[in-house]
């Protein structure tokens, strides 16, 4: 048997754990993030600015320097005895180096990364064990440090994956019953996770309780639309679906794949075809659903088409709607989510030329869906190459950014550079107003997923400057808006101002705070749109 290893815990109260498992606290909030900075960013050097900004994060001391080292000092005789990790001076600052110490949150990493390649009992074992580490949010008392609050969301949900997992090995290993007792209060406070959904459901599912299996669908499904303006996933749809038809019988037991019997309509999502552009140095990943006069929908602020698959991002269900009757074409940006790379212009031509190198790959008049910032794009491609453009639908969009948003994009774009957790959430709440904390979460998450900071500011600080209106009146296509009233994102101004300037147009207000399409209002914009490319 491994001898054992002194733990720091951060999965909770900061402390460490000696090797005979006695408990060592780091007393004062000071010491605490000091210890929790420096971890992690274990085994590298961590700068003097960045610990003062961690360690003082509600204002700078009058000496910082000198205050650091005396924190740094009280924090080396806390961690004076065998095994424990030690504080090492570099050149630009210190470094926390583990040395044959551990920590929770590694223990934690490396059972979801191996639970994929073990056998569900093995896995269940490793989760098991490592979730009885979990005391609660990372961090605790330090939600207000910037550097620790993006780990703390990036942990909290690890922990939720891994109870995710474990319930999933749990069901594979014939032990329903105890996935049901994990999962049913953690569905209930998480109710927007689809995963945890879903397993619950093959667990009820897998003991005859066909009903409550539907009965977490349908909670699910509310909670996904009033919070987030989303459908359920595909993947859930079809298992809601075979459960109501009797086809999930209980010993047919647990899988780990989505149920992929077919439902009633047209293409789904998930089936998403994603492929490769590369050309004249441009790469971009992009993708199709569904067959007939192309549609192309022009990527917004930043995208993701993993997100888009996932039915995480509200574009997904009109997406999946338009695909009906249409080949619809879309694609990351390049810098964002499948796509990648650096980013050396963020301007409106550079977009411009992106869309301009689809469109060619398509090779046919397209109609365009330009939604939020990717409106400009889309007017600005129109007058381009009119003779591409057959028809042209813009929702929650304007033409000019300085004459929409005035003075109040700057702020929002400083605090998305300077405090990027703070920024992304301020702006999944202004998509969504009145969202729960777990909505807002799930929205910045999504952004996250979709970009890195720098690429995400440099984006909507395009959208901010963007100025197109002298391009609109020279629009050819015939044109739809559709703008949400009370849109905090952008002002429903921008969306009155772009609809009578362009000659041939049906302006469509339609109510509600929202600035994506909501998942109730998603056939009538999908029919709006569809009469548009009738015409």
């Amino acid at each position: 048997m491994a001898p054992a290893k002194v733990i720091v815990r951060v999965l909770g109260s900061v402390d460490v754990v000696d090797a005979d498992g006695e408990v060592h606290p780091i007393p004062g909030r000071r010491a605490q993030r000091l210890l929790s900075r420096l971890l992690c960013d274990a085994e590298r050097s961590v700068s003097v600015d960045a610990l003062v900004d961690a360690v003082w994060a509600e204002g700078a001391t009058s000496d910082p320097l000198a205050a650091l080292q005396t924190q740094v000092f009280r924090l080396r005789k806390l961690l004076a005895f065998p095994g424990a990790p030690s504080i090492v001076t570099t050149p630009t600052g210190y470094q926390l180096e583990l040395g044959d110490a551990t920590t929770d949150v590694l223990e934690l990493e490396r059972a979801v990364d191996s639970a994929a390649t073990l056998e569900p009992a093995a896995a269940a074992d490793s989760l098991g064990a490592a979730l009885e580490q979990w005391r609660g949010s990372a961090f605790t008392g330090a939600e207000d440090v910037e550097s620790l609050r993006a780990e703390q969301i990036r942990l909290d949900e690890l922990h939720a994956q891994a109870v995710e997992l474990h319930a999933d090995a749990l069901v594979a290993t014939g032990q329903a019953n105890r996935a049901i007792t994990q999962l049913e209060p953690f569905v209930a406070a998480s109710p927007l996770r689809p995963h945890a959904c879903a397993t619950l459901m093959r667990a009820f599912a897998a003991v005859g309780r066909d009903a409550d299996a539907v009965r977490v669908y349908q909670e699910h499904r509310r909670q996904l639309g009033e919070e987030l303006g989303l459908e359920p996933s595909a993947g859930l749809r079809r298992l809601e679906a075979s459960i109501v038809r009797g086809e999930l019988a209980a010993e047919d037991g647990f899988d780990r794949s989505d149920d992929a019997s077919s439902e009633p309509g047209g293409p789904t999502i998930d089936a998403l075809s994603i492929r490769r552009l590369s050309r004249a140095g441009m790469r971009l990943a992009w993708a199709e659903l569904g067959a007939g006069p192309p549609v192309l929908v022009v990527p917004a602020w930043v995208s993701s088409l993993d997100v888009i698959v996932a039915g995480r991002d509200p574009r997904s269900a009109l997406i999946e709607r338009l695909a009906d009757r249409h080949r619809v074409i879309t694609y990351d940006r390049r810098g964002t989510g499948l796509s990648g790379g650096d980013v050396t212009d963020f301007g409106i031509d550079a977009a411009v030329d992106e869309l301009e190198a689809m469109v060619d790959l398509v090779g046919e008049p397209v109609a365009l869906v330009g939604i939020s910032g990717a409106g400009p794009i889309a007017v600005a491609f129109a007058v381009r190459r009119p003779e591409r453009v057959s028809h042209l639908a813009l929702f929650g969009t304007y033409a000019s950014g300085p004459a929409t948003f005035g003075d109040v994009g700057r702020p929002i774009l400083d605090l998305l550079r300077q405090r990027p957790s703070l920024g992304t959430e301020l702006l999944a709440g202004l998509y969504r107003p009145g969202a729960s904390a777990a909505a807002a979460v799930h929205l910045a998450l999504a952004l996250r997923d979709s970009a890195s900071t720098e690429i995400a500011a440099g984006y909507l600080d395009a959208i901010y400057e963007t100025d197109v209106s002298h391009l609109v009146r020279k629009v050819r296509a015939p044109a739809l808006v559709l703008h949400y009233r009370r849109d905090r994102v952008v002002p429903f101004a921008g969306g009155e101002a772009l609809a009578a300037a362009l000659p041939s147009v049906r302006f469509v207000p339609k109510d509600g705070a929202w600035h994506l399409p909501d998942s109730r209002d998603v056939a009538s914009i999908a029919e709006a749109m569809e009469e548009l490319f009738s015409t």
